[in-house]
């Protein structure tokens, strides 16, 4: 009860929180104290950057999704009978380190 159902459009998604922020970017060369151009170096372009990545990779998804639908084939494999081994082989198997002896002790 305490979560939203399912189909209401509560929120933005992260995707377009990055590609579209609420507060530009360039708001911070304004502050007081902090040299523009370094603010702009180290605060303004790393954000531009991010959102310009996040932009390239959201599209670069849909184009390998969109060629996923479209070369939906079911791969036919062939049925190969299966390999035996030489000897049979057990699960914690130390008869090879400690043998039974057949004295029955």
């Amino acid at each position: 009860m305490a979560q939203a159902p399912l189909g209401t459009a509560f929120g933005i998604p992260a995707s377009q929180q990055i590609n579209n922020p609420s507060v530009s970017p360039y708001l911070t060369l304004t502050q007081p104290g902090i040299n523009p151009a370094v603010a702009y170096q180290t605060l303004v372009t790393p954000q531009l950057q991010l959102g310009n990545t996040v932009l390239a990779q959201q599209q670069q998804l849909g184009t390998l999704q969109q060629g996923l639908t479209q070369s939906r084939v079911t791969p036919q494999l062939a049925v190969t009978p299966e390999l035996a081994t030489g000897h049979p082989i057990y699960f914690l198997n130390t008869l090879g380190y400690f043998p039974v002896s057949k004295l029955g002790r």
